[in-house]
C-alpha cells in the first residue's frame, strides 16, 4: 500500500472587497502639501488644517490637529455604506455620527469628500461640502 501526501499549502480564500478596502485605508494619512488640500465649498481651507492627521484602523479612526472637532472628531468608529440593494459600498464610509464620506484611495493617496450639516441651524463657517486630499505617512 502506498500513501501520497501533497506538499502544497491550502490556498486562502480570496479577500472580499471590504477586506481589501479596509487594508487600503488602514494607516496614518496626512494632508497633501500645497493649496487645496482641504476645501470647503471649493474654497481653500488648508491653512486652517495644517498638521491634521487621520489614522484609520479596522472600523475606527483617530485624528490630531483637527481645526474643527465638529467636522472631524478626535476619534470614533466607521463602517462601510450600503448600496440601494443593501450590498456593501466600499466607496462610502459612514462615521458613527452619521456623516457619509465618499472615499477614493490608492496605495499613497486618499481623497475624502462629505457634506457637513448641523441639525437645526447653520454653524458659521463649517457647514458645506468638505474635501480632504491626503497622502499616506
Amino acid at each position: 500500500m502506498v500513501y501520497f501526501t501533497s506538499c502544497k499549502k491550502p490556498t486562502d480564500p480570496p479577500k472580499s472587497d471590504e477586506q481589501i478596502r479596509t487594508e487600503e485605508l488602514s494607516g496614518t494619512w496626512v494632508l497633501q502639501s500645497g493649496a487645496n488640500a482641504v476645501t470647503l465649498d471649493g474654497n481653500d481651507r488648508s491653512a486652517d488644517w495644517a498638521g491634521f492627521t487621520l489614522t484609520l484602523g479596522d472600523k475606527s479612526y483617530t485624528t490630531s490637529s483637527s481645526a474643527s472637532p465638529e467636522v472631524w472628531p478626535a476619534s470614533g468608529t466607521w463602517e462601510f455604506g450600503k448600496n440601494a440593494d443593501n450590498s456593501v459600498n466600499v466607496n462610502v464610509l459612514v462615521r458613527n455620527d452619521g456623516i457619509e464620506i465618499q472615499n477614493a484611495v490608492t496605495e499613497t493617496s486618499l481623497t475624502l469628500q462629505f457634506t457637513y450639516t448641523v441639525p437645526g441651524g447653520r454653524l458659521t463657517g463649517l457647514e458645506g461640502d468638505w474635501v480632504f486630499k491626503m497622502v499616506k505617512q
